[in-house]
């Protein structure tokens, strides 16, 4: 395999006793300091978003405009543009330079230089919520002004947050709109409500769970058990629960290819799980040339999958994408509620290092959905319904029902709304590997997944290449791929350098040590490259342990920034060496389940520090407090307010016509595109535009838009 000097056959090392002495080693392990020693900014400084009441609405009815601080354009080229268009392409956005909307005389005030303007609608109902959403929150037991402050995953701040003063806003001033001011703090406490629920009064409830191990838990019927969520994905597939868990379970007894990547069998899941419960289920059973032969159908009552966690990601939720390395700000989905199960051996009631991650996408797609379902989660930290009573419990339920049945997703495979399974496991074989499964089918050529009624399908694991193919250690067709390759629309060099802000730099983080700033580029992998297979069928941690860019220059920042950013995101370095994890971030083996450091940060108030795991401590260091950062997300989310754009379908044709064949859009164009990429200069043309934007449209649109993430600031998080 890529990563190593010897090919090794995993088939021949089925009945190979795992040995602690094995586990890889870290290159540079990660070590905990206090976020104190994060820098305090004013929080007025954090600002990147202000709304500003307009004297009289637009003729499309916006009543206010929208401040939006950017970043500088990777096309230098528009550095001094007084518009920039952001967004889907198909539904793009024009943003005005707000000091030239005050030249104009369409503004009073501008927030500064680098912001930007467009107008939304902003209803006295939503200001009134933020209101609401304030005071509910200072109730919310001990509460905090503080908070870290976060560039993608990285810490780089302390600030506090900022009150919507409406008289403010009621006099047309630009008012900044940023986290509410008050907040429950957040500690373990906090993140084990509504984040990571692993409390034993929960994934242990005896009426919603079940354990084949402890009599105490026999309700093999409840609502958090691996059963019900099996019968209700395999509603709609054609097959029995019974055969569409045996189908899945099968994968690992045979070779498969996935991508051109093929994926050794490890039949031991016959040996350690199969067997086991055809015994408990009182049928035989036998593997036979890679053909599994059962005497009957297993009894899903004894399966041997034991509840760990229940996890809020609506963290991942996504935005409306586009060019420019902006989104569009249009809430698409609610990110993600997750189910993490630990395997059992039924044979000696042994609990294996095997997770199993049912991951939901979230069937919410508008703005005041995704707020409402925030404050679900939240409530579950209301001090008015006790912490894990059987009031919390129910509301728990009643939250995740509304994603697990079937019908969630009508337009899903099975109209079921898992995203992904995936494992992670060493029991099977001593080279720990991780798996994914969709109700999809892949397409290289489009690289578009396509819904698939049936069975549970191999699939390509995120943003990974494959390991057998591509050497982790030093590879050419990575660094191409990750430095050099021109990658559209943008035409910038490299997939994951294109996407890494210009303004990146090297500055002194929570552990005094180096760190790059402004380091959250949001990019892709797509199966095929180069017209060569990328993305692997599978990831090992043997290693490798986290992945090299040779080409890369440890001394330019952005360099670094795309390395690091590149590997913790590979399940390879997110589950071992970028994050110092020793496999596991939610560890099935113990009860209640043990959380990685790059969850907690190593605790409240403390934030891991973990060495560049290429060039070591003395180049740059990333920083984890993940917890933190989803603590934080879910009470933006709630507390923020929603508006509605309107998008005009033809808004480039109009640049086109009044901009001299110039749009100001930072991406590259190709000599078939209908217009060339350049600034806006002068305010005649900007004045044309907003007057050309104002008349009625018959294309026009309105969309939900999330003000405090108006542009929808690409990110990319998976695990």
């Amino acid at each position: 395999m890529g990563c190593t000097d010897t090919e090794v056959d995993e088939t021949d090392l089925d009945d190979v006793e795992f040995k602690k002495d094995d586990d890889p080693k870290f290159p540079f392990p990660g070590e905990s300091v206090s976020a104190e020693k994060l820098p305090f900014v004013e929080p007025i400084e954090t600002a990147e978003v202000f709304v500003q009441k307009l004297p009289k609405a637009t003729e499309a009815g916006e009543n206010v405009a929208v401040h939006i601080k950017l970043a500088e354009p990777h096309n230098k080229e528009l550095g001094e543009s007084l518009i920039r268009v952001v967004g889907d392409p198909k539904n793009p956005m024009m943003l005005v330079r707000s000091d030239a909307l005050v030249e104009l005389g369409v503004l009073k005030d501008s927030p500064g230089k680098q912001f930007f303007t467009a107008f939304a609608t902003l209803t006295d109902e939503e200001l009134e919520q933020r209101a609401k959403a304030e005071a509910t929150f200072e109730k919310f037991g001990e509460t905090t002004k503080d908070r870290i402050v976060f560039k993608g995953r990285n810490p780089i701040a302390v600030t506090t947050g900022i009150k919507f003063d409406i008289s403010v806003f009621d006099t047309g001033v630009p008012v900044a709109l940023g986290p509410c001011p008050v907040m429950p703090i957040s500690t373990p406490a906090r993140w084990e409500e509504a984040l990571v629920i692993t409390d034993l009064a929960v994934v242990r409830d005896k009426n919603r769970t079940n354990d084949v191990c402890d009599p105490g838990l026999d309700n093999p019927n409840g609502v958090w058990t691996f059963k019900h969520l099996m019968e209700e994905m395999a509603i709609g597939s054609g097959l029995s629960t019974n055969d569409f868990v045996v189908k899945w379970l099968s994968t690992w007894l045979t070779n498969q290819v996935v991508n051109n990547d093929t994926l050794p069998a490890r039949t031991q899941m016959f040996q350690q799980v199969i067997r086991p419960w055809a015994n408990a289920s009182g049928v035989t059973s036998s593997l036979v040339g890679g053909n599994l032969i059962l005497g009957g159908p297993l009894n899903l009552d004894k399966a041997p999958f034991r509840l760990s966690a229940i996890v809020n990601r609506i963290d991942l939720g996504k935005t409306s994408s586009g060019g420019g390395y902006f989104g569009g700000g249009m809430p698409l989905t609610a990110g993600e509620m997750r189910f993490v199960f630990g395997v059992q051996n039924l044979n000696s009631c042994s609990q294996l290092p095997f997770s199993v991650i049912f991951e939901y996408g979230v069937p919410r797609e508008d703005c005041a959905a995704i707020k409402d379902w925030a404050n679900q989660w939240i409530r579950l930290s209301d001090p008015l319904l006790p912490r894990f009573s059987s009031s919390w419990r129910a509301h728990l339920e009643s939250i995740t029902e509304n994603v697990v049945l079937s019908g969630a997703a009508p337009l899903k495979g099975n109209q079921n709304a898992i995203n992904q399974i995936r494992t992670n496991e060493n029991a099977l074989n001593f080279h720990w590997e991780l798996r994914e499964f969709t109700l999809s089918t892949e397409d290289p050529l489009t690289n578009v997944d396509t819904p698939a009624d049936g069975p549970l399908l191999p699939h390509s694991v995120a943003l990974t290449p494959d390991d057998s193919a591509y050497n982790a250690s030093s590879d050419l067709n990575i660094d191409d791929w990750t430095l050099f390759t021109p990658m559209p629309p943008s035409g910038a060099p490299g997939a994951v350098l294109s996407e890494v802000s210009m303004g990146a730099f090297f500055t002194s983080g929570a552990s005094g040590n180096t760190v790059v700033g402004d380091c959250s580029p949001a990019f892709e992998m797509p199966l095929e490259a180069s017209g060569m297979p990328l993305r692997g069928g599978n990831a090992l941690v043997l290693p490798p342990t986290h992945w090299q860019i040779g080409a890369a220059d440890s001394s330019d920042p952005r360099e670094v920034c795309a390395r690091q950013q590149f590997s913790v995101n590979t399940c390879n370095g997110c589950h071992f060496a970028d994050t110092s994890t020793s496999f596991f971030h939610i560890n099935p083996t113990t009860a209640p389940a043990v959380l990685s450091d790059f969850l907690t940060g190593t605790g409240a108030g403390n934030v891991l520090a973990v060495p560049d795991q290429q060039w070591g401590p003395g180049v740059a260091w990333m920083e984890f407090a993940d917890l933190d950062r989803r603590h934080n997300r879910l009470y933006e989310i709630a507390c923020n307010n929603c508006g509605r754009r309107v998008v005009f379908p033809h808004l480039i044709d109009l640049i086109v016509e009044f901009n001299g064949g110039l749009v100001p859009v930072d991406v590259a164009t190709d000599k078939d595109s209908p217009f060339k990429v350049g600034p806006v200069k002068g305010l005649d043309t900007v004045k044309q535009l907003l007057a050309a934007t104002a008349k009625a449209d018959k294309d026009a649109v309105t969309q939900d838009v999330e003000l405090s993430n108006f542009t929808g600031t690409n990110q990319i998080f998976v695990h």
